[in-house]
């Protein structure tokens, strides 16, 4: 037992026992600083993981919105096209009843025109006749046969009735 007497062996001691220490203090310092950093890696990993997932459902709500303001703007555009051909349907007959209109107005106006251009080339007609028959008479009746005619003419009157 002269290892226990001998300096040497009691330093070794001192330094196996300062070292167990040393490494025994550490070791927890360094296993709780390891778990330490585990743990703020596995938060952050879990945030990440949350904020992955928050930003998937974010992203699935835009892509949905989005498709429902696609068929929104489908739906508005067709409804759109059917509004413009229902309004040029009607634009259309309404073209057609003023086209019409206009026509049968037109129509009218020259059947008018017809019948007064009718009414004056009579009229002519009938001046010129008399103007003529007038002549006629001034040229070739004289007052014997005026006499004639007038009292021919008189009693004709007083057969009709009035």
């Amino acid at each position: 037992m002269e290892f226990l007497e001998s300096a040497n062996f009691w330093i070794l001691a001192a330094f196996l026992l300062f070292i167990g220490l040393v490494v025994k203090k550490g070791y927890r310092k360094v296993v709780t600083i390891l778990d330490e950093r585990a743990s703020k890696i596995e938060a952050e990993l879990d945030q990440a993981r949350t904020l992955r997932e928050e930003a998937q459902e974010l992203l699935s709500s835009y892509q949905k919105k989005q498709r429902e303001a696609a068929k929104e703007t489908e739906a508005i555009l067709e409804f759109a096209k059917e509004e413009a051909e229902r309004k040029n349907e009607r634009a259309k007959r309404d073209l057609e009843i003023f086209v019409a209109r206009r026509t049968e107005q037109a129509v009218q106006a020259i059947a008018q025109a017809e019948v007064q251009a009718t009414k004056e080339v009579r009229n002519a007609a009938i001046d010129a006749a008399l103007g003529a028959t007038a002549r006629l008479i001034r040229e070739n009746l004289d007052e014997r046969r005026a006499d004639a005619l007038l009292d021919e003419a008189v009693a004709e009157l007083s057969k009709k009735p009035h």
